[in-house]
């Protein structure tokens, strides 16, 4: 059985190649959105347990998934996306599966 509650803080980051897909339809004003990509990289870890700090290299996997719709006008712009962005690491015998969503509306006008 992994020992990952013995870890209390860290930080990990990641730097990761995917390759994907998007496509905008565009019909007057408005557009939507969709955009995939799954790739691979590197994960540079630190983080303490046992009250010993510890530097760990580790290969993920890396998934994203985002849609946008919007509208584009001469006065104002306006969009709303949701992306999620999947991602697993490995810590000492733990494995992770971190998932993160968000949604976003961005509204703004434009000053001529």
């Amino acid at each position: 059985m992994p020992e990952f509650g013995e870890c209390n803080k860290g930080s990990f980051f990641d730097f990761a190649f995917a390759p994907g897909y998007a496509y905008t339809f565009v019909k007057d004003n408005y557009f939507i959105s969709g955009n995939m990509y799954a790739g691979i990289g590197e994960q540079f870890q630190l983080y303490t347990k046992n009250d010993k700090l510890r530097f760990r290299y580790k290969s993920i996997f890396k998934y994203n998934f985002r849609t946008t719709a919007g509208y584009n006008g001469d006065n104002f712009f306006c969009k709303i996306s949701y992306d999620i962005d999947l991602n697993t690491m490995r810590v000492e015998d733990s494995r992770q599966n971190i998932l993160l969503d968000a949604l976003d509306f961005t509204i703004g006008f434009r000053i001529k």
